[in-house]
Order: structure tokens, then sequence, then C-alpha cells
């Protein structure tokens, strides 16, 4: 059994259709990246998954608990942390990680051991003392990790948890997740910063406009667009009148302007990038760079989604 199941998800704001039969599985252990452009329904995903979000049809199960008739249940298996966490600044480290486990039931002897572990686990010994709202942003990133430990729960919901760190901050927080998932946590991971979903996630799904689009491994989704090749070509003047006579050819099927660059799908009847360059020169547009590419995660994202530009 998965710990996440999640099977047909409908969920609708009005006339706006904010999730339309989302259907996902995140195994126990995973680090789950799930990804998408502004607006796809990752945050609602993780909110239904969380019980803050009412369904209208469908259904979710986590850790065999039914998020629907059992929040109580499934609560206890969950630990949720939104995009912009709340902080008490007022209070240091341990009094803020001692408030949250007060709050889920501990007491005594216990409750002293927990937050030394989670403050011990997320880094944070040499401030504990410290005022939550005198820390980095980073730290504080730390902390709300640490809260979640307090009722050691089996799933971390993290959206959007890189979001505002510097590069040392967002390499360390890589590396405590990773840790998180040697202990046996099940963690799902919202991001639209790519490149580091591509190195940290076991697995990754990616959602557009409400729907699923693409799930598995980095290397799964790959092969599942490698079917024709991908190409990268730069040109001198504008890629986007180079990008529309690229359309026009038989046999490409994608084209993203990333970086002033042109980012090509090809079919597999069309593998000759010598006929994509002479089709650029025969329109008077000068060619400076062409090279065959691997599908990376961000270039797949691109042309999975439609914010990408894909046509």
């Amino acid at each position: 059994m998965p710990v996440i199941e999640v099977r047909d998800l409908h969920v609708q704001f009005g006339k706006v259709n904010a999730l339309r039969g989302l259907t996902m599985r995140v195994e126990q252990g995973d680090i789950y990246g799930f990804i998408g452009p502004n607006g796809a329904g990752k945050t609602t995903t993780l909110r239904v998954l969380a019980t803050l979000q009412e369904l209208d049809s469908g259904s979710v199960s986590i850790a065999g608990a039914d998020a629907l008739t059992q929040p109580a249940a499934v609560k206890r298996h969950i630990g949720f942390m939104p995009d912009f966490a709340t902080f008490y600044p007022s209070l240091t480290v341990w009094e803020y990680l001692d408030f949250f486990a007060r709050a889920y039931g501990l007491r005594g002897t216990a409750r002293k051991q927990v937050v030394d572990a989670a403050i011990e686990l997320t880094g944070l010994r040499e401030r504990r003392d410290q005022l939550v709202g005198q820390l980095s942003r980073g730290l504080q990133q730390r902390v709300g990790l640490a809260r979640l430990l307090a009722h050691d729960p089996e799933v971390m919901l993290l959206d959007e948890p890189a979001s505002g760190l510097d590069p040392r901050a967002r390499i360390e927080l890589r590396q405590l997740l990773r840790d998180l998932a040697g202990l046996g946590k099940t963690i799902v991971i919202s991001s639209h910063i790519l490149s580091e979903l591509e190195d940290l996630c076991s697995r990754v799904g990616i959602i557009d406009r409400g729907r699923l689009v693409a799930e598995g491994t980095a290397s799964e989704i790959g092969r599942q667009m490698q079917a024709g090749n991908s190409y990268v070509i730069g040109v001198a003047g504008d890629a986007a009148i180079a990008r529309q006579t690229l359309l026009s050819l038989p046999g490409v099927m994608t084209t993203t302007v990333l970086d002033g660059r042109i980012h090509i799908q090809t079919d597999a009847t069309h593998a000759d990038p010598g006929d994509l360059v002479r089709a650029l020169v025969l329109a008077g547009i000068r060619v400076v760079e062409c090279r065959k590419e691997e599908s990376g995660l961000e270039k797949l994202f691109l042309s999975l989604t439609e914010e990408g530009g894909s046509s």
C-alpha cells in the first residue's frame, strides 16, 4: 500500500477548477517532488492532503486513513509546513518547539526529549536559546522542520520550503531532507526550483492546470519524452521569430525559448539537426549554436506545461 494515494481528486473555487481528476501515489521513504507553474494546483493539493481544504469529489488516503472521513487520524500521520509559515519572533527556538510539543499533548520528560531530539536532528543546538525572530530565513525553515517533528509524523508536506533561501541554505535544506528520508520519513515537496528537485527527489509529479501530466523518476519521465530527439539552437537576433520557423517544420513537436536559446523536441521521423539549421538559414536567420541535449527535468517541465510556451 502506498503511504499517500489520491484518486480522481476534484476541487473547485467558484468557476475555477483548481484540481481536475488528480491521481497520484507516494511510496514510503519517497522524497516526492511536486512540480508545476504558479496556479497549477500544488498548494491546493497539499492543503487537501493536510485536511485543510475540502474536496468536491475523489478520495485521499494517508497511511491507511481516509482524509475525508478520518481527518483526525490523518493529522496524526502528517506534518505540514506552508509556504509562509508563521513563527513567534519573541520566543526562543527551544520555547517555540516546546510550545508545539505541548500542543501535541506531550508532557514532562517525554516532551523535553522530543524537543531536544528535534533540535539536534535539524542542527539547531547552537541556536536553541536564540529568539526565532533573530534567525535568518534558512534557520527559520529549519525551525519549521523541527516543529513538524514534534509528534514524529510519517509524512511531511512542504510547500515551497526553499523559497527565499540563499544558495548555501538551499544546499543545507536538501541535505536535511535527505537525512529525514533516511530515517523513513515520506516527504512531499512542492517547488518550481526544478534543478534542485531533480537532484533531491526519488520521484516527481508534474502538475499543470489541476492535472498530473507526468509522474515517475526523472529518467522515467525523460523516456516518455524521448521518442524523438531534443536539440538546443542559439541564433543571432529574435529567438521568437526563429521559434516560429522551426514550429512550421514537419516532425517538430515543441519549441521553448529559455535563456535566449531555443529548446526543440522532435518526433521519431525528424532526427537530423541539419534540417533545422538549414530551415533557419534559408529564412535569413544566423545560427550560432546547435547541439543535441538530454532531457533534464527543467526542459521536461517546460515541454509538458503550457507556461513554458510550448506548442
